[in-house]
């Protein structure tokens, strides 16, 4: 089945930190339905240039609440959790599979067959996982508002958390699928319904989302009321939008050197990965949607 990325990719190095990384830790959340699912939490310290007296929370960015692709919760992730931290983002990323895996996702090896349980996962519980997420990110930096990030099947729930009953303060996919999906309406027949801005990426070569679904979103999206933020972008010659690359993993630690990101916890080693800004692995498997 194809994938995303290679699994041993990271994500990219955005640029040097503006800060040190003060904290990052694996969660155990729990959502509405009492079920308790991983996530992994980056928060920012305090930034370089900061003025002396002003207080650490009049810094942070907007709070990012990151939705991985079909694999559920990886060390990519974590990692892009803490390139975002670095930035400034305070960032969370949740897992899908704790009502049927385990809410321990670094315990799976790299066996794990995510589509037998990507099959169980339901929208309603999905939504509600969101939720909790959304609720801790929102806890811990009150002050901020949050964005939701997400890639493949991840993309698409981003799409959707544009909905006014999340409260978001924007919705990012990376090709996520906007059609209807085993029956399911998708971003496209839901977009009325979608207020918070949306920032849609897709790759003009990928096999799995042709050009009349990504217009067809658009133009969906292009419809809603003057004043809500759109925008669908195309990476014309790639299968999907991803980008990562080999090594550069990161940890949470004393504050980096300028120009150098911080090294993960749990000492990942670097992988094949692609080159800087270039697409990592050649597509990915479409996932379904039961219950949705």
């Amino acid at each position: 089945m194809r994938v995303c990325h290679d699994p041993a990719s990271h994500p990219p190095v955005f640029g040097p930190a503006l800060g040190p990384v003060a904290s990052c830790d694996v969660l155990a959340l729990t959502s509405s339905d009492g079920s308790r699912f991983s996530a992994f939490h980056a928060v920012p310290g305090r930034r370089r240039d900061t003025p002396t007296g002003t207080p650490p929370s009049a810094w942070p960015g907007a709070s990012v609440l990151v939705l991985p692709d079909n694999r559920g919760l990886t060390g990519f992730y974590e990692d892009l959790c803490i390139r975002l931290a670095e930035q400034g983002h305070p960032a969370l990323a949740i897992d899908y599979y704790g009502r049927t895996a385990g809410p321990d996702h670094r315990s799976r090896g790299a066996d794990f067959a995510h589509m037998d349980h990507l099959f169980k996962v339901s929208r309603e519980t999905l939504f509600a996982d969101i939720r909790a997420a959304i609720t801790t990110l929102r806890a811990a930096e009150p002050n901020t508002e949050v964005a939701v990030l997400g890639f493949c099947f991840g993309g698409r729930q981003a799409f959707l958390t544009a909905a006014p009953e999340f409260g978001t303060r924007a919705a990012i996919g990376f090709y996520g699928y906007p059609d209807v999906l085993f029956g399911a309406p998708g971003p496209t027949q839901l977009a009325a319904g979608l207020t918070a801005p949306v920032l849609a990426l897709f790759g003009g070569a990928d096999t799995g989302i042709s050009a009349e679904q990504v217009a067809a979103f658009d133009r969906a999206l292009g419809g809603r009321e003057v004043g809500v933020g759109v925008e669908a972008e195309c990476e014309c010659g790639r299968e999907s939008a991803v980008v990562a690359e080999p090594g550069s993993v990161s940890e949470c630690g004393p504050e980096p050197e300028p120009g150098r990101g911080h090294r993960s916890e749990g000492g990942r080693e670097p992988g094949r990965g692609t080159e800087r800004g270039r697409v990592a692995g050649p597509g990915r498997g479409r996932e379904p949607e039961r219950g949705r």
